[in-house]
């Protein structure tokens, strides 16, 4: 599938366009130049590669307060060779310390965890490709965003051997060596002190990890998030949904990358399974998001 490139330019975009309802931001993450860059001691610098590293994060700097709903993220490799259910990931929002310091980037960097949720690794995708990889992590409830902050994983809770060494793996795609139109937004705790990536590996590269956000979110609430399976997907002209309960979605909303909402369905309420007859789109990544009362749920879709 051809990338498109509205995606590298959504970030540009979205500043200019505050008052869309919904938004996902992808950065400015090159979609062109997408790879899994390995690192000398085995694994990928995106993710669990021999040298004690144990944390990955993307920086965000928002221009109004918004709430994160979950995650996009496209991963790259995943390995459960231990096949235990105790082995996970741990998806996390993190406060961005940008107080003073004299060394440079001249901010202290990653600081308290906002939320977190825990995913079992044999849950996450691996796929051969960029567009088979992608994969939606919710947060239960909504993440009230109200200033500078990083969205990425922790390796703590990956299964490890009697020595201490990665038994299971993970990591998520970046964006190509020097392909990145910013640099310094990705970060990594390795030795339990957190460093740029630009720094460590003198590498410009972004993770493949982007936050799915609502600016009509803005205070606190008891909205709980989700995830469903659709299928096909990738898709040309309509989608398929079989959901767990009858009644817990009225409304599906179609959004594009740029938060407009494409297309909207009302959903019969007596159905598990819903069939969605879709309209000519572009090729491209999409969400499909069902609302409910205090009930969300968010499901990527790619149009081929």
């Amino acid at each position: 599938m051809n990338k498109i490139f509205n995606l590298v330019c959504l970030s540009l975009l979205l500043f200019s366009t505050a008052n869309a309802q919904t938004d996902t931001l992808i950065n400015f993450f090159n979609p062109e130049g997408e790879t899994l860059i390995p690192s000398p001691n085995g694994g990928f610098l995106s993710g669990s590669n021999g040298y004690n590293d144990s944390e990955k994060l993307q920086s965000f700097f928002p221009q109004q307060n918004y709430s994160v709903l979950g995650l996009l993220v496209w991963n790259g490799y995943v390995v459960n060779n231990s096949t235990s259910s105790d082995s996970k990931v741990s998806f996390k929002i993190r406060r961005l310390d940008t107080t003073a310091t004299t060394i440079f980037p001249f901010y202290r960097g990653p600081a308290a965890t906002l939320d977190s949720v825990m995913i079992n690794v044999s849950d996450l995708l691996a796929g051969s490709s960029f567009d088979d990889d992608l994969q939606f992590i919710p947060f239960p409830n909504p993440v009230l965003i109200t200033e500078p902050y990083l969205a990425g994983f922790s390796l703590d809770s990956l299964a490890k051997n009697s020595e201490g060494e990665f038994i299971d793996s993970f990591a998520i795609r970046s964006s190509a060596i020097d392909s990145a139109l910013l640099a310094g937004y990705s970060w990594e705790r390795w030795n339990g002190e957190f460093k740029r990536i630009v720094d460590t590996w003198g590498l410009n590269t972004d993770f493949a990890i982007f936050p799915v956000i609502d600016t009509t979110l803005n205070q606190a609430t008891n909205l709980s998030i989700s995830s469903f399976k659709i299928y096909p997907n990738p898709t040309h002209d309509y989608v398929v949904l079989n959901l767990e309960n009858t009644i817990e979605f009225q409304q599906a909303y179609l959004f594009d990358l740029q938060g407009r909402i494409i297309t909207e369905f009302t959903l019969n309420g007596f159905s598990k399974q819903h069939t969605l007859s879709l309209p000519n789109l572009s090729a491209g990544y999409y969400t499909l998001r069902l609302v409910g009362q205090s009930k969300m749920a968010v499901a990527p879709i790619i149009i081929r």
